[in-house]
């Protein structure tokens, strides 16, 4: 983010993806909140709320797809790889709902 960087300490990776996609797409929104001193607080709480977000849905299709413990003692490599699939689906939907809006 150039020289804007000391200013996203404490933001996660999610509010650092969204930051990059503001200074990008919506520079208005990017400069004015950086000129308000807001920015900071914006993306923090936006990336919590993306890892938020994240973990209930990795949750949810773990449940759904019955991904359990009882799968990871029997076959770790298919529960590695379900769990991987969840993951990437996981962080689609998440960068589609809350990083690139």
């Amino acid at each position: 983010m150039g020289g804007s960087e000391e200013r996203i300490r404490g933001v996660n990776i999610w509010g650092i993806r969204h930051g990059k996609y503001l200074k990008q797409y919506k520079k208005m929104i990017y400069y004015n909140m950086l000129a308000a001193g807001s920015l900071n607080g914006y993306l923090a709480e936006t990336g919590k709320q993306a890892a938020d977000m994240k973990a209930k849905l990795i949750d949810d299709m773990k449940h759904a797809e019955n991904i359990t413990e009882e799968l990871k003692a029997k076959d770790m490599m298919a529960w590695v790889q379900a769990m991987n699939s969840i993951s990437s689906r996981a962080d689609e939907i998440v960068y589609r709902e809350m990083i690139y809006k």
